[in-house]
This record gives structure tokens, C-alpha cells and sequence, in this order.
């Protein structure tokens, strides 16, 4: 892309945005309306907000102390975020939240949740609770945060006090029914093997009392060897499975377990990825706690190794989740092993029974029994940790700090309530100005006007204020020198104009009233008059003449149809024509206090007006008035309104459109030079008449004019 191409997308974005910023600034009052209901609404909305009150706690999640005797895996670590974020969900959790909602009196007290109405059933209050709750993990510790909001200070505290209550409770519980629903299910296999244990003694004893005192200490051959190892193998595999069975058993009893909890069941920590992935993180550990030494915190090599640790705690508490989820595949797969290694053993028994079967009976017998003895053994076993770990987890809640009373309310936030509210109001009252902008139908440009019309631009005239109680279509005030600099510009265009030398008339019109015509025809002849011509100003709007009134504050004067040709006659010669010249002295025409400045203005309402206007003898009055003035300015009437200007626009040498700058309609004054055009009237251009102040060029010419210019303008 060309320097040149971007340096004029620049400049396009920045003429849009003046663009913009002027369509704001004039449309000002709206947007500062829009500004202050928006704040009113706001501040308001403020106002009746009821006060929320917050009362906070602060809880701490207790490392578990490690199970009593030889079990892998019973120290959860804390630190792991998934074990804590279930802390923090499960305190906004149904079963607690309704656990608060039952506390006794709280629910007929009219203070708790007086939105819910009119009935307040358990579940809406519960429901409602929720949104009153929020829990917080604080960052790298095993602290929450429990927030309640209120209307009622007192209830704020009430309420969190007896949710951290509930929830450790609930807590508690939970561990104390998991580790029942396992010690029920140990129970009832301790009693299972001690049945079958007696049995196979019983056995033993039958077969001794059968076949006598026999010593079975002799050397049975491989083939008792390797019954032997199959016995013990298939020992290993029942208490494997055993173990397996009464881990799935809690699992299913109990369908949501943390990580740390997994790690507790010896099936699950005695798996080689469980005990791999331990290894490694207490090796990582032992490496870190030198690098703490040596580097502070935030450096690369000591966050690589915390990374690392982290990394390796995750792949620990996914390999739990694992394990425990393929934990019933390893139940299946250990009794289709205990499956073979029997059929294996009734096999070799088929082979060695020639050897000695008594023996190989007796064995068989007493292999039973002492496998039925240690897998007894191991349930009894497992029991007693169960039972030690119920009643060493039940408190891992703690209470840090308990609800203080709330002394200030933390809503509704006023300030920052008002603040975007006014923001608001802003953004609305903008959008609006620009859409009221778009969807008006004027002519918002000079630019534009020129385009849409195929007339050339004579001159802005800037928007002034007349001085306070001066008339409004007066002429510019001697301290506006940008107004001055645009009539001067008028007067240039005008002169520049074809055939210039033979263009001395020049008719001001509009499309509309109030357009500022008049106040652009007194202020042009001023111009030229200033300019050492000699002036006169027509005022032919003789249904409200304003000119006269303007430059002779309000003096009586008479009319265009009551000025006398040169040599007296008021009707016209012998031939019944009007003279082709006017007496300058003739009292119709006045002189105004500005040097070279003439004015001849119509009687109000008067019906000869328009007969005048209207005739020939208005195109003779014209070649006559040519003859002594070097410029003539007529101020006519709008031609949307009333054809009056249409009857006599033919007969002046230069017509000008005044356009009331983004107001005028843009059919209104397409129309107008429809009309004028079909009259025949010699359209030069437009005026664009009171355009915004310090846009476009009045700004450089205000301040390119100097005050002494100005005065030798205006004197």
C-alpha cells in the first residue's frame, strides 16, 4: 500500500470524525437530555435499591492425618485443585443449602429470604438461597471464602454461620456412611470366610480321623511341588480379588470420590503407575527444596520444577481416576487367572494322584484351609483400618474466622451505578443524534447541495447570534468577522459571474419562510455598498416588507409602485409606457445611514404591489434604476409559499437560492428551483446561510481577519 493511499484513508477517517463530532455538538441538548435521565434514572435506581448487606467466613480444608497401619495411599494431598474446587462446589451444594433451609425457626422467621412469596416452600427457599452464596478457594492455599448476601445485617450472619455448620456436618457424614456401607460389606465376607475356614478345618480333621495319624512331611515329588505353587498362586489371586471386590463394593455404594479418597484403597495405590508416578513426585519435591534455597521466587529453573511437580501431581490424580474406573476390568481379569490356575491345579493333580493320593488329599485340604485362614485374616484386617480412618477423617473442616456483623451495606454500589448510568445516557443521546441525523431529510452540506441541485455555491454565511433585542434578519454584527469575510465572498462570486459587467440586479429568494433571505440581501448590499458602489436594496416582499423596517427601525415608507420616473410621470409617457429611468431623488427611494446604501421597500399589503411586481412596468422600473445604481439588490418573497418572486424573477439579471444550512428539505428546495426555472429566473447559485460555527473555514477566517479590517469594513 502507497504512502499516499494511506495518508488518505487518514485524512478521510478524521474529516468523518469532525463530521461525527459536529453532528454531536448540534445535537448537544438532546444528548445532555438523554445524559441526565439516564443519570436521574440511575441515581434513582440507586436510591430505592434495597441495601445488601455481606457477611463473610473463612473455612480451611485439614490435611488428613495418614491411616494406621501398613496402606499406601492414605495421605490426600490437599494441594491437587480439583480435590479443593470439590470442597467449594459442594458447599453450594443442594443437600447443604436444604440442610440450612430446615434449621429449626429459620423458616418461619420473616427476616430469611422475604422475596420468596406467598408460598415459601422448601425448594424456593432453597433455590433463592443459592444466589445468596458464594464460595471462593483462595489462591494457592487451602482456604475458602464463604460470602452470604442480605438485606438483614444480622441474617447475613446467621445464615453463614449456620451453612460452614452445615456443610462440615454434611462433610462428616458423607465419610462416616462411606466407610459403614465398606465395613457392612467386610462383615458380611468376614463371616462368609469364617464359615468356609471352619469347614476346611473340620475337613482336615474328618480326613485325619479317616486315614489315621499319617505323616504327610515326606518329600512328595515335583509333582506335589508344583501343586503346591499352584496353591499358593491361587491363595494370592482370591485375596487379590477379594480385596478388588470389596474396594469396587465402596466405589459402587458411594459414586463420587475425590482423588485423595481413591488413593486410601490399597488396589488402587498398589497399581505400578500409582506407585511410579509417587516416586517421582517425592524425588521432584526432594529436588525442589535445595532450588528453594538457592533462587527466589519467580525463578525459570524453580518454576520449571514446580511445573514439573504440578504436572506430575495432575498425571497422580488422573491415574487414581483411571485406575478406579478399570478397577472392575482387574476384578475380571484376577478371577479368570484364579479360574485357570485351578483348572492348572486340578490338572496336575490328575497327574501326581498315582504318587500319594492321601497325601496329595491332605494338602489339598490343609492348602484350603490356610488360604481360607489368611484371606480371614486379611478381612479382619481391613476392617480395623476402615474403622481407624472413619474416625480419624470425620473433622477436615475447620472454621478460620467466623461472620463478623456486616456494618456496612456492599450494594447496591451508588457511584458506580451513577457513573454508568451517565455513560449510558451518553451512548443513547449519541445513537439518537445520529440516527435523527441520517433519518433527516434536509440537505445537511453545502456540498452536498451543490451536487443535488447543479448550482454552484456562492458563499457560507456562519450562524451568529444578533445582538439582544436586535431584529433577526438584520445585518451582521460589526464583532463577527467571520460573517463578514462570508458576504465579502458573496460579493466576489457575484461579481465573478458571467457577463458580470451587465449583471447589476440580483434577486435574493428562498424556498421557504425564515430562511434568512432577507438578512442575506440587507447584509449584501451593506457589502457592496462598503465596496464604493452605488446600492439600492428592493424590499419586494410587500406582504411583510422587513427590510425598511430593519435599516429605519421601523419608519413608514413608500412603496415600489409610488416611485416616479426621471421626468416626473408617474404613469409613463404620452404612449402609455413607463420611463425608462426613476428620479434618485424621488422620495420612494431613501438613503440609509450607510454611505452608497439605497432602499425602496413595498407598503404592507398593499394590492398595487402586486400589479407593479407583476407588469412591464417593473422590467422598465429596472433598465431605469440600472441607469443610476451600480447594483441592485431585491429581497423577494419565498417561492414555495407565494408566487409573488415568480412573477418578476425573469426581469432581474442574477437570482440566488438562500438554503438555510441542514434544515431546508431537500424536496422543499428542489422545488424551489423546479419553479424558479420554469419562470425563467437566471439562477447564479446558492447561499448556504447559517452553517455551524467552527467547521469548514469560518474559523481560519475569523482569525485571519484582522480587528482594524474589520473596522474599515464596517465603518
Amino acid at each position: 500500500m502507497s504512502i499516499d493511499t494511506e495518508r488518505g484513508r487518514g485524512a478521510s477517517f478524521a474529516a468523518d470524525l469532525r463530521y461525527a463530532l459536529g453532528v454531536l455538538r448540534a445535537r448537544a441538548l438532546l444528548i445532555a437530555l438523554c445524559v441526565l435521565c439516564a443519570g436521574t434514572f440511575g441515581f434513582m435506581y440507586a436510591r430505592s435499591s434495597p441495601k445488601i448487606y455481606a457477611a463473610k467466613t473463612v473455612i480451611q480444608i485439614e490435611q488428613e492425618e495418614p491411616i494406621l497401619g501398613n496402606i499406601e495411599g492414605a495421605k490426600p494431598d490437599l494441594k491437587e485443585p480439583q480435590v479443593l474446587k470439590t470442597y467449594e462446589q459442594n458447599i453450594t451444594t443442594p443437600e447443604v443449602l436444604l440442610r440450612v433451609v430446615k434449621t429449626p425457626g429459620l423458616m418461619e422467621d420473616p427476616a430469611f429470604l422475604p422475596e420468596v412469596k406467598p408460598v415459601r416452600s422448601v425448594e424456593k427457599l432453597q433455590a433463592a438461597l443459592a444466589g445468596h452464596v458464594t464460595a471462593t478457594i483462595r489462591r494457592e492455599t487451602r482456604l475458602i471464602d464463604v460470602t452470604v448476601e442480605d438485606q438483614s445485617p444480622a441474617m447475613a450472619q446467621r445464615i453463614a454461620e449456620l451453612l460452614v455448620g452445615e456443610f462440615a456436618l454434611w462433610n462428616s457424614q458423607m465419610r462416616r456412611e462411606a466407610a459403614e456401607a465398606a465395613n457392612r460389606f467386610l462383615h458380611e465376607r468376614a463371616h462368609e470366610l469364617s464359615e468356609r475356614l471352619a469347614k476346611s478345618e473340620r475337613a482336615i480333621q474328618a480326613y485325619k480321623e479317616l486315614h489315621g495319624e499319617v505323616s504327610f512331611r515326606d518329600k512328595q515329588g515335583t509333582g506335589v511341588e508344583n501343586l503346591n505353587q499352584l496353591s499358593l498362586r491361587i491363595a494370592e489371586a482370591r485375596t487379590e480379588r477379594l480385596k478388588l471386590q470389596s474396594d469396587a463394593a465402596q466405589i459402587v455404594r458411594k459414586s463420587r470420590f475425590t482423588a485423595d479418597e481413591l488413593l486410601t484403597f490399597p488396589s488402587i495405590a498398589s497399581a505400578p503407575a500409582i506407585v511410579d508416578l509417587r516416586k517421582r513426585i517425592g524425588d521432584r519435591e526432594a529436588l525442589i527444596a535445595p532450588l528453594k534455597q538457592r533462587y527466589k521466587d519467580g525463578h525459570p529453573t524453580l518454576i520449571a520444577a514446580q511445573a514439573e511437580l504440578e504436572e506430575l501431581r495432575a498425571a497422580l490424580v488422573s491415574a487414581a481416576f483411571n485406575t478406579a474406573r478399570l478397577l472392575n476390568s482387574r476384578l475380571e481379569e484376577i478371577k479368570l487367572t484364579e479360574e485357570k490356575l485351578k483348572e492348572a491345579l486340578r490338572e496336575q493333580q490328575r497327574q501326581t494322584l498315582g504318587e500319594d493320593a492321601i497325601a496329595i488329599d491332605y494338602s489339598a485340604l490343609n492348602r484350603e484351609a490356610e488360604a481360607n485362614r489368611v484371606l480371614y485374616e486379611a478381612v479382619l484386617k481391613r476392617m480395623k483400618e476402615i474403622e481407624v480412618t472413619k474416625d480419624i477423617a470425620q473433622n477436615v473442616v475447620r472454621v478460620v474466622a467466623r461472620p463478623l456483623l456486616p456494618g456496612l451495606p456492599v450494594k447496591p454500589k451508588k457511584t458506580l451505578i451513577l457513573a454508568l448510568s451517565i455513560f449510558a445516557g451518553l451512548g443513547l443521546g449519541g445513537a439518537l443524534a445520529l440516527a435523527l441525523h441520517f433519518a433527516d431529510a434536509s440537505i445537511r452540506t453545502s456540498h452536498d447541495a451543490g451536487e443535488r441541485l447543479g448550482l454552484r455555491v456562492l458563499s457560507e454565511i456562519p450562524r451568529i447570534r444578533p445582538p439582544r433585542g436586535s431584529a433577526r434578519n438584520s445585518s451582521a454584527p460589526k464583532s463577527d468577522f467571520a460573517a463578514v469575510e462570508a458576504f465579502r465572498v458573496l460579493r466576489t462570486s457575484l461579481s465573478l459571474a458571467d457577463d458580470h459587467a451587465n449583471r447589476k440586479s440580483i434577486l435574493f429568494t428562498s424556498a421557504e419562510p425564515a430562511e434568512g433571505k432577507t438578512f442575506c440581501a440587507i447584509n449584501c448590499a451593506i457589502s457592496f455598498a462598503q465596496a464604493g458602489l452605488k446600492t439600492l436594496l428592493i424590499d419586494a416582499g410587500y406582504r411583510a416588507p422587513r427590510a425598511g423596517a430593519v435599516l429605519f427601525d421601523g419608519a413608514e415608507m413608500r412603496g415600489v409602485e409610488e416611485a416616479k420616473p426621471a421626468n416626473g410621470s408617474a404613469n409613463g409617457n404620452a404612449n402609455g409606457s413607463s420611463h425608462s429611468a426613476i428620479d434618485a431623488s424621488d422620495s420612494a427611494i431613501r438613503n440609509s445611514h450607510i454611505p452608497n446604501l439605497s432602499i425602496l421597500s413595498a407598503h404592507l399589503g398593499d394590492p398595487n404591489s402586486v400589479d407593479f411586481l407583476g407588469g412591464d412596468n417593473f422590467e422598465k422600473f429596472m433598465r431605469g434604476a440600472a441607469a443610476q445604481f451600480d447594483r441592485i439588490i431585491v429581497d423577494g418573497a419565498p417561492v414555495n409559499k407565494v408566487s409573488d418572486t415568480l412573477l418578476f424573477a425573469r426581469h432581474v439579471q442574477s437570482v440566488c437560492l438562500v438554503i438555510l444550512a441542514g434544515q431546508t428539505p431537500a424536496e422543499k428546495v428542489l422545488r424551489a428551483v423546479e419553479r424558479l426555472t420554469e419562470a425563467g429566473a437566471p439562477l447564479v447559485g446558492f447561499v448556504w446561510n447559517q452553517a455551524q460555527p467552527g467547521a469548514g473555514n469560518f474559523r481560519r477566517h475569523q482569525r485571519a481577519l484582522p480587528a482594524s479590517t474589520a473596522r474599515e469594513l464596517l465603518s
